[in-house]
């Protein structure tokens, strides 16, 4: 694993074989792989977005401690905020970094996907915002409850019928 972390990294212009290394890695389920996968959130568009999602991917099937949770919250925090327009690959970056998110059933990941919950863009299909809050509802705690709240009243900008009340009601049902 040593090796392959060492190739990963030092070899940024050699596409095909990293995404050989994150199948690979992907496979194996091994926490050591760590350094890769965190390394391949850091993507380009049109470069490695595909090594980003194969990360994501990955990510949800480790077990890690709270140190390497709170190093992948961050990482994938960073990747979706990068997040912008809506292709095809936007919306599977999107929809893989917010499960790996809701994975490490951590209340830091509440942060990231609170600001996605609450983004209201034009490149984002509101449909995101409602997938963020239904992924940030088991994580969430008592200090989140003003940004549920606003959940309560937001909708799609020129379509009030799409909401995302329902999923807040859940979040803050859990609470308490």
């Amino acid at each position: 694993i040593d090796s392959l972390i060492k190739t990963y990294t030092d070899f940024p212009e050699d596409n095909r074989t990293r995404r050989d290394i994150l199948s690979l890695m992907r496979e194996m389920r091994d926490v050591r792989s760590l350094p890769v996968l965190v390394k391949a959130l850091e993507w380009r568009a049109e470069i490695n977005e595909d090594q980003a999602i194969a990360a994501a991917q990955t990510l949800k099937n480790l077990t890690l401690d709270p140190a390497q949770t709170t190093q992948v919250v961050t990482a994938l925090g960073v990747a979706l905020d990068k997040v912008e327009g809506r292709r095809p690959t936007d919306a599977q970056m999107r929809t893989e970094f917010m499960s790996a998110l809701g994975a490490t059933k951590s209340h830091a990941a509440v942060a990231p996907l609170m600001r996605l919950a609450l983004r209201l863009d034009e490149d984002q299909d509101f449909a995101f915002n409602v997938r963020a809050f239904q992924v940030l509802a088991p994580l969430t705690t008592a200090e989140d409850i003003p940004n549920l709240i606003k959940g309560l009243f937001l909708f799609a900008p020129g379509r009030p019928q799409f909401r995302v009340h329902d999923s807040a009601q859940i979040g803050l049902v859990g609470v308490g």
